[in-house]
């Protein structure tokens, strides 16, 4: 992006190699895609997650029985919004991105932020192995446990100590511990299929992914709220204990976590922090990502939840799926895409629209008046003591 616009950067990189062996999937929804396509990136990552494209998609109750089916849903979202769902290795989604930057060596391996400090007419920042950049400001997105956070905190502590709430870090909340990773060749797994099963305190979302691949994401809630320094660090025996725990746990019908536990390539057992913190920015320092906004979207199944969803239908999963997907951002100054959509997006409109309230509150109106104008007519035509309203 920052080339784009002609800017010089550095990147500064803590770990080893640009495409690190950590995490599992990465999903791309259309709105992000747009972004990958006015950077020139997409077909690039199309290429690459195109063996798992997604042909159903399925909701399930806490006992695995299918409450909606959705079929077509790659083809439904391209011709709604111009791309389809993507989903492929967090690995290859990172190559991608690094085989189109023409220049790499403004990226710096082993380069973990450790102090930074103002300069002027500038910043400064000096990393693990002792070597300093400046520059005019910092952009940290390294996470939830964030150095440039801290460094941003201890900054503002000296020179401007009320700008801060104090101890916003210690209350930072954990509610579920999280299991994800990636499976490949399980057994009773259809591939080319999405999969969101909700039950109370517990829920999954399983992925095709590319290479007879699927992506596991497993919620569970925990018997008491964490906060900040409580908050556990899980090891490879907490990861054991907790798949044994839960191996039994419906997917589907004739899938169980246990299953595709088995048939794993990689897993991890992580808290999930919740936190969206007050202030992002102080002077030139900026905060993006988890180091600024770490939340997370569970499906849980309430008392009504069997009921309505059922009620609710395809179509209006696709609305509301919809509704979030047309808000999303563009790059401003640089060409829009020019692929085929059904449905614009806002920025494409020439107002900004109602919103989802609003609009709701207009329909309800509308339908209202609907109902009531034939007696209003009648009222009419009773007092003007004619057949002509």
């Amino acid at each position: 992006m920052f080339k784009k616009f002609g800017l010089d950067y550095v990147l500064l990189e803590a770990y080893e190699e640009i495409v690190a062996p950590t995490g599992a999937a990465i999903g791309l929804m259309p709105n992000g895609s747009f972004i990958m396509d006015q950077l020139g990136c997409y077909e690039a990552i199309e290429l690459a997650a195109q063996d798992g494209e997604l042909e159903d998609s399925h909701i399930r109750d806490s006992n695995s029985k299918s409450l909606m089916g959705l079929k077509h849903i790659m083809y439904h979202e391209e011709k709604r919004h111009g791309y389809p769902m993507l989903f492929s290795n967090r690995q290859w989604f990172l190559k991608v991105l690094y085989d189109q930057l023409k220049n790499k060596d403004c990226i710096q391996l082993k380069s973990r932020v450790d102090h930074i400090k103002s300069i002027e007419g500038g910043i400064q920042v000096t990393t693990n192995d002792g070597k300093s950049y400046e520059g005019d400001f910092v952009l940290g997105a390294d996470g939830i446990h964030s150095n440039v956070r801290q460094e941003m905190r201890r900054i503002a502590d000296v020179t401007n100590p009320k700008y801060f709430e104090p101890g916003e870090e210690d209350t930072v909340p954990c509610y579920y511990q999280y299991s994800y990773g990636i499976a490949q060749h399980v057994d009773s797994w259809p591939g080319r299929e999405q999969c969101f099963t909700a039950g109370r305190g517990k829920s999954f979302v399983v992925v095709s992914g590319p290479g007879d691949r699927c992506y596991w994401f497993l919620f569970i809630k925990l018997p008491v709220v964490k906060h900040g320094t409580e908050i556990p660090k899980y090891s490879k025996e907490d990861e054991a204990r907790f798949v044994e725990e839960h191996a039994s746990l419906k997917i589907k019908e004739n899938l169980n976590f246990g299953q595709v536990y088995a048939k794993r390539l990689t897993s991890t057992l992580t808290p999930l922090h919740e936190i969206v913190y007050k202030k992002w920015v102080f002077n030139r320092i900026f905060l993006v990502g988890d180091s600024a906004h770490k939340v997370n979207s569970r499906f849980n199944q309430s008392l009504a939840f069997k009921v309505l969803m059922p009620l609710a239908g395809p179509h209006n999963f696709f609305r509301d799926l919809s509704l979030r997907i047309v808000g999303g951002s563009r790059l401003k100054h640089i060409d829009l895409p020019s692929r085929p959509r059904a449905i614009p997006y806002d920025h494409e409109l020439p107002a900004k629209p109602l919103g989802v309230l609003p609009s709701r509150i207009a329909w309800g109106l509308f339908s209202l008046g609907m109902i009531l104008l034939p007696s209003c007519i009648r009222i009419c035509q009773q007092e003007c003591g004619s057949s002509t309203p």
